[in-house]
């Protein structure tokens, strides 16, 4: 197992022991809850929909005790707030190792309409958004959207003219990730000036996530339901040290913004689990229990199912990602065999490989997360010409 995929396991894991919920009958509830929780981590495919489980009342109630003035719990915004769905699905492939035939999906859905997807397929990011359906259900939208087509078609374009008609369209346009691509360059620039991860880093969050479970977690049966309690500070002071020392490993300086354990909330967190014949199903999380006092509910549901096919939309239209970048204003712009931007500047093709990745640990670290290619714009607006 990659120490990516396995890190991304454990954290789904440590996520649904965390969060876990009330008083414990037996070991029995506890078992077959955190059997559930390792067969949905394992699993090489799945599905989930993150929603909302919460009546209008209830989330307006939430909303105004978390200081949101009255538009915020406005009937037709509840109504969309409620309505919206967001679909995962996900296929790890055959190969245990690598990610080049892994696929995934990303939906957002407003009463049961797709109006945005995102789909991994063979290594190429696919991308469409409904303008025209999104436009049509929040209206105060129309107006950034006409003065964003305005100024396209104002714009030479060039090659990029497709590209633009096909995303205000609504239509699907697509990134080339795999081997030799402008993304796969960077994120190999970023990698080799970066810390490697320790191989068994994902063993090591595994590990920690069992033994808060194990340690902290108490579970009854309720009905059809498993009911979990944690202790927040109580789970943290059982992992805390080694989580600390982990951070270290893979995030140096990370661990420095752990704080001790007295200072971590002394508070119960509940959450429900459905299991069925030894798999979980659901998932509900209110997060209105973080909130002093009485705040209506703000019920977070996950819904787990199995994994279906994920396959590439045959008709999108590739994005030219150096030409996008070039007329961005990124005078410098990196490419596979290394030259200089457009504007002339005579920049060795290392020197500037390693000042982009310089560039994109100073804006992460700026932000607290990982680098990303969401840093980019920041990037090319204050490359040097």
């Amino acid at each position: 197992m990659s120490p990516s995929r396995a890190l991304t396991r454990g954290a789904v894991l440590v996520l649904f022991a965390g969060t876990a919920a009330c008083g414990v009958d037996s070991v029995a509830p506890k078992v077959e809850l955190r059997d559930a929780l390792a067969a949905f981590a394992e699993a090489r495919s799945g599905s989930v929909v993150v929603s909302l489980a919460s009546s209008e009342e209830d989330v307006r109630a939430f909303l105004i005790a978390a200081g949101e003035d009255a538009a915020a719990a406005d009937d037709s915004v509840l109504r969309d707030l409620l309505g919206a769905e967001l679909a995962i699905a996900y296929d790890h492939g055959e190969d245990e190792t690598g990610t080049a035939d892994d696929t995934s999906r990303l939906r957002v859905l407003f009463d049961d309409e797709d109006h945005g997807e995102l789909r991994v397929v063979d290594e190429i990011l696919y991308a469409r958004v409904d303008l025209p359906a999104l436009t049509e259900r929040f209206p105060d939208m129309t107006e950034g959207v006409d003065e964003l087509e305005a100024e396209l078609d104002a714009a030479d374009l060039g090659s990029l003219q497709e590209t633009a008609e096909a995303a205000l369209a609504g239509d699907w346009v697509s990134v080339d990730m795999g081997e030799g691509s402008w993304f796969a360059e960077q994120q190999k620039i970023m990698e080799e000036e970066g810390m490697p991860l320790p191989e068994d880093v994902g063993q090591r969050v595994m590990d920690l996530a069992g033994k808060a479970m194990d340690a902290s977690v108490a579970v009854r049966r309720a009905g059809d339901r498993l009911i979990a309690t944690v202790n927040t500070r109580e789970m943290y002071a059982q992992v805390g040290d080694e989580l600390t020392e982990l951070l270290a490993e893979i995030m140096p300086g990370a661990e420095e913004g752990m704080p001790p354990a007295r200072e971590v909330p002394d508070q119960e967190v509940s959450a429900s689990f459905w299991v069925e014949d030894g798999e979980l199903q659901r998932v509900e999380l209110d997060l209105a229990q973080f909130r002093d006092g009485p705040a209506g509910h703000f019920v977070i549901c996950v819904e787990a199912a199995d994994g279906e096919p994920i396959e590439a939309p045959d008709d999108a239209v590739a994005v030219d990602v150096e030409e996008l970048i070039a007329m961005s204003g990124a005078t410098p712009q990196l490419l596979p065999g290394g030259s200089v931007g457009a504007g002339g500047t005579d920049v060795g093709a290392t020197a500037m490989a390693k000042s982009i990745s310089m560039d994109f640990q100073v804006y992460a670290e700026m932000e607290g997360v990982p680098p990303t290619v969401e840093h980019l714009p920041m990037i090319a607006e204050y490359s040097p010409g």
